[in-house]
């Protein structure tokens, strides 16, 4: 059976999938590992993002500029990912293209998604909000961004449950 792990942004959103094949020394098995291993630094840093988001919600001084920082993060591991998948070399098979092609939509969403972290930062800097408003916004968007996500991740899992089973390797979790 196909497993795929799901790392959720502690804010609610942001879900990636990072399955990743076993086996080495495969096009296929590297293919998709670089694919996954691509999701698991976006994750890392989504799930930064939200702590320092909850961090700066809870009250905490100065957080508001550690979110700034990790908002940062966010969009240079996303250029990195993005240079990283332009430069990756896709085998020669229909799942391998539709398995790219849909990776390449999931990181079109994950651009709107830090777009809204964008809006995320800008709710947190805004002085005329209470706490539970900027709550309320920010909740909104988290829901807002995981809803938009889910239709791409699950064409993403379902691409690369098809290049798996086409090339004959088997998904696994990864190792934390």
């Amino acid at each position: 059976m196909t497993q795929i792990r799901k790392s959720v942004v502690c804010l609610g959103g942001l879900v990636f999938c990072v399955g990743l094949l076993s086996g080495c020394g495969n096009q296929a098995v590297n293919f998709n590992n670089s694919i996954a291993k691509a999701n698991q630094k976006l994750a890392a840093a989504g799930l930064e993002f939200g702590q320092k988001v909850k961090d700066a919600l809870s009250g905490q001084p100065g957080k508001i500029r550690e979110v700034k920082s990790s908002y940062q993060n966010v969009l240079k591991v996303l250029d990195g990912v993005k240079a990283d998948m332009k430069a990756l070399s896709v085998p020669s098979s229909a799942s391998a293209k539709k398995l790219y092609d849909a990776h390449q939509r999931f990181l079109k969403g994950q651009e709107e998604g830090a777009k809204q972290f964008g809006e995320i930062v800008k709710i947190l800097e805004n002085n005329t909000l209470n706490a539970g408003d900027k709550q309320a916004k920010i909740s909104q968007i988290i829901t807002q961004i995981g809803a938009l996500e889910q239709k791409d991740l699950v064409e993403l899992q379902s691409a690369q449950r098809e290049f798996a089973k086409e090339h004959n390797i088997r998904l696994e979790m990864p190792k934390q």
